[in-house]
């Protein structure tokens, strides 16, 4: 017996689950600057903690949180295992 008020598919993956969710805080809109100078300037990318020092973040694990908001919004791409291994989404 289908649930009143739901779609026959409801159960499906929807297109909101993979949406690229395009509202940023403004520390998250400096985040992506950050990496695009640094990488422009140096060939790789910064260090969490140059992108906390830069943006004006008090410890790593304020900058740890950012970015992985921003690889949840994919602004961002992080590839696990490598040091500074992050990329503009």
């Amino acid at each position: 017996m289908p649930c009143l008020g739901l779609p026959q598919d409801s159960n499906k993956r929807s297109n909101w689950m993979t949406h690229r969710v395009d509202y940023l805080t403004d520390t998250q809109e400096r985040i992506p600057r950050c990496l695009r100078r640094h990488i422009a300037d140096h060939g790789q990318a910064p260090a969490t903690r140059q992108i906390g020092a830069a943006v004006g973040m008090r410890s790593r694990a304020s900058a740890h949180w950012q970015l992985s908001e921003l690889e949840a919004k994919s602004a961002i791409v992080r590839e696990p295992g490598r040091t500074r291994g992050m990329r503009l989404g």
